[in-house]
Protein backbone atom coordinates (compact mmCIF):
# COMPACT_ATOMS: atom_id res chain seq x y z
CA UNK A 1 0.00 0.00 0.00
CA UNK A 2 2.63 2.42 0.64
CA UNK A 3 4.35 1.76 -2.84
CA UNK A 4 1.50 2.65 -4.04
CA UNK A 5 0.60 5.08 -2.57
CA UNK A 6 4.19 6.34 -2.88
CA UNK A 7 3.69 6.18 -6.63
CA UNK A 8 0.60 7.90 -7.36
CA UNK A 9 2.13 10.73 -5.76
CA UNK A 10 5.09 10.33 -7.63
CA UNK A 11 3.04 10.65 -10.72
CA UNK A 12 1.21 13.05 -9.65
CA UNK A 13 4.13 15.48 -8.60
CA UNK A 14 5.80 14.78 -12.16
CA UNK A 15 2.03 15.74 -14.05
CA UNK A 16 1.97 19.15 -11.55
CA UNK A 17 5.98 19.96 -12.81
CA UNK A 18 5.48 19.38 -16.39
CA UNK A 19 2.18 21.64 -16.01
CA UNK A 20 3.90 24.16 -15.24
CA UNK A 21 4.97 26.44 -18.03
CA UNK A 22 8.45 27.76 -19.37
CA UNK A 23 10.01 30.62 -18.04
CA UNK A 24 12.83 32.62 -18.93
CA UNK A 25 13.33 34.59 -15.70
CA UNK A 26 15.48 33.74 -12.68
CA UNK A 27 13.23 31.15 -10.57
CA UNK A 28 12.55 32.68 -7.07
CA UNK A 29 13.27 31.34 -4.02
CA UNK A 30 10.23 29.44 -3.49
CA UNK A 31 10.85 27.53 -7.00
CA UNK A 32 14.39 26.79 -5.69
CA UNK A 33 13.17 25.06 -2.68
CA UNK A 34 10.59 23.34 -4.44
CA UNK A 35 12.67 22.00 -7.01
CA UNK A 36 15.21 21.01 -4.24
CA UNK A 37 11.91 19.01 -2.41
CA UNK A 38 10.70 17.41 -5.51
CA UNK A 39 14.31 16.35 -6.71
CA UNK A 40 14.48 14.72 -2.43
CA UNK A 41 10.99 13.63 -3.54
CA UNK A 42 12.54 11.47 -6.11
CA UNK A 43 15.39 10.04 -4.68
CA UNK A 44 13.13 8.64 -1.83
CA UNK A 45 10.57 6.95 -4.23
CA UNK A 46 13.64 5.56 -6.66
CA UNK A 47 15.01 3.95 -3.41
CA UNK A 48 11.90 2.90 -2.32
CA UNK A 49 11.33 1.05 -5.71
CA UNK A 50 14.62 -0.45 -5.70
CA UNK A 51 15.85 -1.54 -2.43
CA UNK A 52 18.88 -2.98 -3.92
CA UNK A 53 20.84 0.70 -4.05
CA UNK A 54 20.33 0.85 -0.76
CA UNK A 55 22.21 -2.42 0.15
CA UNK A 56 25.92 -0.95 -1.04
Amino acid sequence: VLRLSSAALFAAALLAVASFPMRWRAPSQLELLQSVVLDILALVMIFQTFPALRSD
